[in-house]
């Protein structure tokens, strides 16, 4: 039987089963054929991963059901695959187009079986006889159907039989009428044969193409051989005519994929396949002459499959006809699973398919070449399949030796050089190649010949002769060139400088470059003669430059420099160093004053300012500086002693030499003066009250006004035990310059009265607005800002670790929430030092609208021994200047409180609060706060007045202290302090511990609640 290519074949075997599925149009099988069961089965598809089958025709048709089995190799992946076998078994997922189930024992006359074997009906590939007995008619297409001539088979891109349009069916019998047809159908893919048992309800079925209109096309196909049971089916062959039926010549193809294995081998016998391999061996290797592998060889003949691997040195002609060379005959499965193993190792598949798919084999065509100058050129040629070289005459390769081609290249023609001549006088040549235009180069060598001197009158001339040598030619070039006649130039003498050599005046031929010192040139000079040689420098005297002046901190100096005094060029330069001055302090003395002394010393040479410094605590500190030789150091205590120097700045640095330190003191007024120590007010009935210290002696104190330019008495039988007066209703606004003076001996001491007086200002009521300290627009920012001292201040961990030590600053933002506390208070500090620390700079720059300011000073502003601490309580605010210091030097602490903290809170948006000092502790572990109560009074006075929020808690921790004292005595309060040191065993009964800064932070929030301020809103 004659066949077509393996495609054709397998779309003919899905077709035919596709077909049996729907037939319309009938066609007797004959009686043979009788009532069943219909079964499909599919071959394997292109991308069928590898596995076994039998050899055997036979069971091959025993066994094919196996596309449904479970055997040794992978089941099928590929989505052609898993189509098909869906299509294949659809009973098995539950679905049956006549809505019917059968059974393996059993099935109904009126079913229509669409039933397909299962893995479980089917064990290694083999159908048992309780499945399908010899009595069933059993119809198997097979490959060996090809197509029919005229048939139209639709086939889309992915190697579908069809493109959803077409579909092939079984069909049942026909109605009475033929026009309608009852049939079940299958979606199979390319690839595939189907088994299937004729329809029970009719001795005859259709096989067809399904119209759009329901009716089928029949196939012409015809039962040739077989009786219709399992074991010898019925075989069909298309009816075609052989006439026009064509055998295409073949040959093998190389393969990258099963796939493309199954699509492209054809049938051929094993004695072509042999004949084509031995004569196209050499073929097949010079295609691919860098691979030197193994090959695989496939084809089938008659539905038998064969294989053949040979290495690269078996593949020629002696071996492969060699007697004992045979094919390896396999099964279908197997070849796709030994085809797979070679496709993994990266072997060379080749597969017998259609000649029109092989790349034919051809001769290699060099095109012929002329030669050129330089380079061989080469007649026609070819290269074999076998890597031989030939010519083709009369359409016959004819063998010819390797280079036999090769045509000789011709070499240069050159032509006459071209010249080219150069300012310089030098020249050089080109030569070019007439064929290719190739160009040498030359540099000529050039002389030169004389041919007429040139005069004054006349020109001169010279002749140029260039000449190159080149393949045994000597070539030459000649040129001719004009000398003008000299033209002389007359050139003003130069007269030399210091530096410069000058010249004569002479004539000059600037043609030819010649000096004459006659315009007639006939005195001829050289160059170097015109020339005069400088004069050299007359040196000047000294000049001094650079002077700096030696000071006491650094050296000074200056340069020795000369000048030539003719072009004025520095000749020499030497620097002399002056070492630095000695210093030597100067002589410092000193007047006492009361509460104050009188500084004078000798001036220092180039001083800009003095400094007065004090030594406190260990160190000296400057207190003050000013530009003349004199101060008064005003603020002192009476009866105490001061360390005082005076140092110079110079060239903008302080010269630290103490070495002028002297011990000062202030004048004594013990027994002689009494001492205002504080001024107290009552603004409801516009009194005052005088406080002063105590006189040793005094018998009576009096008080004087000073009125219509005389002092008056306003009262003088105060007796000694009473340091105070209080005055009568005055008139709010009303100043007084008033005095003290005391009775001893009998007698007034009315010395230095006027010098002692002061004055004070009857204050007003103040209008006062209590709990209502912030405007009804104001916002809480969330920030909050606190100034003060050490019983505020932030402390170092380790610190904290070691003493416990703690300031209340660092708790306060615990106590609030969503509040961003900045603590700028420092240890040590009062409410004047504190405004030399860059801390008061933060403040001033940093705090804004919405904020709070917490002030707290007060335990070093009573420190009245160091100058730079000390701030007094109750001065009248008449008596101060625009620093807030009275004439007799004390500063007030009421007005840094106002107006160094409070007012720059204010004008910046922000609430200000002031707070008392916390008190101290005694050594018997109660409360102590004499030491600084008259400063905590004055800060709530001067809230009152000025309508500030006050927090007094010097009253608050002394109630504190005195209740923890009532229940738990000294250890008590002991807790709320610190120690004075790392070992822990002594009470610092000033600075606090972590939980008296946790409890006093406390008492301080909760207060801001009682003042209605709406930082109390956040309280925890």
């Amino acid at each position: 039987m004659d066949y077509k290519n393996m495609k054709s074949k397998r779309i003919l075997a899905g077709m035919l089963a596709l077909l049996l599925a729907s037939g319309t149009a009938p066609v007797n099988f004959g009686s043979a054929l009788t009532t069943g069961a219909a079964i499909a089965e599919g071959i394997g598809p292109k991308n069928e991963k590898p596995g076994t089958d039998h050899s055997d025709r036979n069971e091959k048709a025993e066994t094919s059901e196996d596309i449904t089995s479970s055997d040794e190799t992978e089941t099928v992946t590929a989505d052609e695959d898993n189509t098909a076998s869906e299509s294949v078994n659809d009973s098995n997922n539950g679905s049956n187009t006549n809505d019917t189930e059968a059974t393996d024992s059993e099935t109904t006359d009126q079913e229509t079986a669409d039933e397909e074997t299962t893995d479980a009906e089917t064990t290694d590939a083999e159908t048992t006889d309780e499945e399908t007995t010899d009595d069933e008619s059993v119809i198997i297409i097979t490959p060996d159907i090809d197509i029919p001539i005229g048939a139209e088979i639709f086939i889309n891109s992915d190697d579908h039989f069809f493109d959803g349009k077409t579909s092939l069916r079984i069909g049942n019998v026909i109605s009475a009428d033929r026009a309608k047809l009852d049939y079940d159908s299958y979606d199979l893919q390319c690839g595939y044969k189907f088994m299937f048992n004729a329809p029970n309800s009719s001795g005859s079925f259709t096989i067809g193409i399904a119209n759009e209109d329901g009716s089928l096309t029949p196939l012409g196909l015809v039962c040739v051989s077989g009786s219709g049971t399992k074991n010898d089916p019925y075989m069909f062959e298309a009816v075609y005519k052989k006439e026009e039926k064509k055998r295409n010549a073949g040959s093998f193809v190389t393969v990258d994929s099963i796939k493309e294995a199954v699509e492209k081998m054809t049938d051929v016998s094993p004695e072509d396949a042999k004949a084509w391999l031995a004569a196209n061996a050499d073929a097949i290797k010079a295609a691919e002459p860098d691979y030197h592998g193994t090959y695989d060889l496939f084809f089938m003949y008659k539905g038998d499959y064969y294989c053949k691997t040979i290495t690269y040195n078996h593949l020629n002609a002696d071996y492969i006809t060699a007697h004992n060379f045979k094919w390896d005959h396999i099964n279908e499965k197997s070849y796709k699973s030994i085809m797979y193993q070679c496709l993994g190792q990266k072997e060379h598949i080749l597969v017998w398919g259609n000649a029109d798919e092989q790349a034919p084999v051809t001769y290699i065509k060099t095109e012929a070449k002329e030669p050129t100058c330089t380079e061989a050129g080469n007649s026609e040629y070819y290269k074999g399949p076998d890597n031989k070289y030939y010519k083709l005459e009369n359409g016959v390769y004819t063998e010819i030796a390797e280079n036999s081609w090769v045509i000789e290249a011709k070499g240069h023609s050159y032509g006459q050089p071209e010249w080219i001549w150069n300012d310089d006088l030098t020249a050089s040549a080109k030569i070019v190649c007439e064929e290719c235009g190739d160009i040498v180069y030359f540099e000529a060598d050039v002389t030169s010949k004389v041919i007429a001197e040139p005069t004054y009158a006349a020109d001169g001339k010279i002749m140029y002769i260039a000449a190159i040598l080149f393949e045994d030619n000597v070539y030459s070039c000649t040129m001719t060139v004009s000398v003008p006649k000299f033209e002389l130039t007359y050139v003003e003498a130069v007269a030399p400088s210091c530096t410069e050599g000058g010249s004569i005046g002479y004539w000059y031929d600037a043609s030819n470059d010649r000096y004459f010192t006659d315009e007639n040139g006939e005195n001829e000079i050289t160059k170097a003669e015109t020339f005069v040689e400088a004069v050299g420098h007359t040196m000047g005297n000294k000049v001094i430059e650079n002077y700096v002046k030696p000071t006491y901190l650094s050296d000074g100096g200056y340069d020795e420099v000369y000048y030539c005094v003719v072009c004025g060029e520095e000749l020499f330069r030497e620097h002399i160093a002056l070492s630095k001055l000695k210093y030597k302090a100067p002589a410092l003395t000193y007047t006492k004053a009361i509460n104050a002394v009188n500084l004078s010393w000798a001036p220092v040479e180039d001083a800009e300012r003095y400094g007065i410094a004090g030594y406190v605590n260990g160190k000296w500190q400057l207190l003050y500086n000013c530009e003349d030789t004199s101060f008064v150091l005003n603020g002192l205590t009476e009866g105490r002693e001061y360390w005082i120097a005076v140092i110079p700045k110079c060239n903008g640095k302080w010269i630290t030499d103490f070495s002028n330190a002297i011990v000062v003191s202030s004048q004594s007024t013990v027994g002689r003066y009494p001492i205002l120590s504080a001024v107290e007010h009552s603004e409801e009935t516009h009194q005052f009250r005088l406080r002063w210290s105590a006189v040793k002696g005094a018998q009576q104190y009096g008080v004087a006004v000073y009125l219509s330019g005389k002092w008056q008495i306003v009262k003088q039988d105060i007796p000694a035990e009473t340091t105070y007066f209080t005055s009568p209703k005055l008139t709010a606004g009303q100043t007084y310059r008033m005095v003290i003076c005391a009775k001893i001996n009998g007698k007034w001491d009315t010395s230095n009265i006027n010098a002692r007086s002061f004055s004070v200002t009857v204050q007003p009521e103040a209008s006062v607005n209590h709990g209502n300290y912030e405007a009804d627009d104001f916002v809480f920012s969330g920030n909050v800002y606190i100034v003060g001292d050490s019983t505020v201040c932030n402390y170092k961990p380790e610190t904290t670790e070691s003493k416990g030590s703690c300031g209340w600053g660092m708790k306060l933002g615990e106590q609030f929430e969503g509040v961003n506390v900045t603590n700028l208070a420092r240890a040590g500090r009062s409410s004047r030092s504190f405004m030399n620390d860059p801390e008061y700079k933060i403040l001033c720059d940093s705090i804004g609208k919405g904020d709070y300011l917490f002030i707290q000073f007060g335990h070093n502003d009573e420190r009245t021994a160091e100058p730079q601490h000390a701030a007094y309580p109750y001065l009248e605010f008449s008596t101060l200047d625009g620093e807030g210091k009275n004439p007799n030097g004390q500063y007030s602490y009421e007005w840094m409180l106002l107006n160094k903290y409070v007012k720059v809170a204010q004008e910046k948006g922000a609430t200000a609060v002031l707070v008392t000092p916390v008190s101290r502790r005694a050594k018997d572990g109660t409360a102590m706060i004499e030491e600084h109560k008259q400063y905590s009074d004055a800060v709530v006075a001067l809230g009152k007045k000025y309508n500030i929020p006050v927090i007094d808690m010097t009253t608050k921790t002394a109630e504190l202290y005195n209740k923890l004292y009532e229940e738990g005595g000294e250890e008590a309060t002991a807790e709320l302090h610190c120690y004075l040191d790392e070992t822990r065993t002594t009470i610092d009964n000033t600075h606090l511990s972590v939980k008296g800064c946790e409890l006093i932070a406390d008492i301080l929030a909760e207060e801001t609640k009682t003042l209605g301020l709406k930082i109390s809103e956040r309280l925890i």
